[in-house]
This record gives structure tokens, sequence and C-alpha cells, in this order.
């Protein structure tokens, strides 16, 4: 095509509006064209946004109880204390001190009559002690009380000395050991003050022809 073919072509636009308006639709359809052309050739859409990509590391499972029931850990218990009863006993008392005191205790309690008076120092006195009491007049022991802390005179392996105050004056008690256990023997009075009575240990004589 010459020069003046080119130039005649390029005006033919502007020779009229008929020829204006044929060229520009000519013109949306080869842009529309060459439009849909480049949507093929770009290839596959881009992969949506919602797609997650697996982690790479190790699928740690969820804390909590597992379909089999809560696991429960073992309660620690601890063992129960054992600890000493608070009743005394005469074998958890059985020292020479402790028995003479107890036994001095309950010789002092004369207002209770004879029975209970001799039940009161079984615990603590030998079967040949209590039997020497019996027959005694309670009410003639000068004594109502201990009034202090008894002394261990003496102790041997199996006999033992020890003096209780009262209100009556010091009663000396002699032990001896009878299973493992420190029983009272015999009573006597024991470092009395001057014109103290002297303790009744013995039966009572009162009422003997004169």
């Amino acid at each position: 095509m010459t020069g003046t073919s080119l130039s005649r072509a390029a005006r033919w636009p502007l020779w009229s509006w008929r020829n204006l308006a044929i060229t520009a639709a000519v013109a949306l359809a080869l842009l529309a064209g060459v439009g849909r052309l480049t949507d093929v050739m770009s290839g596959a859409s881009p992969a949506p946004a919602s797609a997650a990509v697996p982690p790479s590391g190790p699928t740690v499972p969820p804390s909590g109880p597992s379909k089999g029931g809560p696991s429960t850990v073992p309660a620690t218990t601890a063992p129960p204390t054992t600890t000493a009863s608070s009743a005394a006993t005469p074998a958890s008392k059985s020292s020479p001190v402790n028995v003479a005191t107890a036994l001095v205790t309950a010789w002092a309690k004369a207002g209770e009559g004879e029975s209970q008076w001799l039940a009161g120092m079984k615990p603590w006195a030998t079967a040949e002690l209590v039997s020497s009491m019996t027959g005694t007049d309670p009410t003639q022991v000068p004594a109502t009380k201990v009034t202090g802390d008894a002394a261990l005179r003496a102790i041997m392996t199996e006999t033992a000395t020890v003096s209780v105050p009262t209100d009556g004056g010091r009663v000396a008690v002699e032990l001896v050991k009878q299973s493992g256990t420190w029983k009272a023997n015999s009573l006597a009075p024991d470092d009395a003050p001057p014109a103290a009575p002297t303790p009744a240990l013995g039966p009572s004589t009162a009422g003997s022809a004169g």
C-alpha cells in the first residue's frame, strides 16, 4: 500500500459521522478481544485465601481429659499420728516416786469408808499391804492430802524407798518390783515434825481392854 492510500484510509473516518461511528465500534471490538486473549494466556486463577497450609511440625494433642474419663491423681494421705493415751494407768506410772505418791494420795482419802479406801490403794499396793490395812479405821489416818513432791531415798534393783510429804507429816513408803511394776509394800512415819501425831498406818487398836 502506497503512502497516498494510507493517507486516504486515515482520513476515511473523518469524511462523515457514519464513517467515524463505524471506526469507533471496530476499535472497541478489537480492545475487547485483546482483553479476553490476555485473560486466557495468564493461566489459572490464584488459590483462594481460605486454603490453609498444614503445619510442618508434629501435631500436639490438646490437653484435657481423654475419652476414657478424667485422669485422677491419687491423693497422698499422711499416716495417722499415734499419740499416747492421756489416761494414766498403774503400768504407765510404774516408777517408785509416782507409785508412792499415788498410794499415799489414796491412803489420805479417809472419808470414803473402808471398802472404797482399800480399793483406792489396790492399784498401787501389794496384796500383803492391802491385807495388812484390812480392819483399819480410815478416820484414824492423820493426813488428808499430799502437800509436795515425793523424794526418792534409796533404790535397788528390786526395792526402793520414797518419802512423801503430807499435811500430817512425811510418810516413808517401801516399794518392791513385781513383774516389772513397782508396788508399795509398807508404810511408816518419816521425819514427822515435833509434836505431830504419828500416822495410823496399821489396824486400829481402839476398843481393846486396858
